[in-house]
């Protein structure tokens, strides 16, 4: 094999491990021509920073999403939190409920990571105060904590998921206010 097929494909695998798109345009990743798009993302934000995300529904169906933050590990990506961003109850519950996004419109999820669940015995000050350590021990270890967005799209009635969106990385920059003064209450 030539050293140009190697490179290629050493290049191919890469891409395939890191998750890399190769069409990514504008502050959405890519995703087929005529389904989802999700916006209004920044690259970058602070340790409790509430992130605004739209999904819009590119296509002419509707389209039963669910939307999940994600963080890296070493390896992968994985949850970062225990509920769906479309039904904050599925937090206490184990149903999932989709949330319809009609076609041509837009559905607008927030994600509150330092918002401390109701089963956590610490206080909210020392459960902020976690999180931000673990963004420090990121940037220590070179560059933050990258996370992202993952909408599963579900056929209507139907538990599978159909296709799965994710947006486009971005980092949580570590906040040293949340350090100051931790207590657990």
């Amino acid at each position: 094999m030539s050293r140009t097929a190697l490179c290629s494909i050493a290049a191919l695998l890469s891409m395939i491990a890191f998750n890399t798109n190769l069409r990514c345009q504008g502050n959405q990743e890519s995703v087929p021509k005529g389904s989802l798009e999700i916006e209004g993302l920044k690259p970058e934000y602070s340790t409790c920073e509430r992130v605004e995300v739209v999904v819009r529904n590119a296509s002419k169906s509707n389209k039963y999403v669910v939307v999940y933050a994600e963080k890296r590990t070493r390896d992968s990506w994985i949850d970062d939190t225990t509920y769906a961003l479309n039904d904050p109850e599925s937090l206490y519950s184990k149903i999932v409920r989709a949330s319809l996004v009609k076609p041509g419109k837009t559905a607008l999820f927030s994600f509150d990571r330092c918002l401390r669940p109701r089963f956590v015995n610490t206080g909210d000050q020392a459960f902020r105060s976690r999180i931000a350590e673990e963004d420090r021990q990121a940037e220590e270890a070179g560059g933050g904590t990258s996370q992202r967005i993952r909408v599963e799209i579900h056929d209507k009635g139907q538990s599978r998921v159909s296709q799965t969106v994710w947006s486009r990385p971005f980092v949580r920059r570590f906040d040293k206010t949340l350090l100051n003064g931790a207590t657990n209450r």
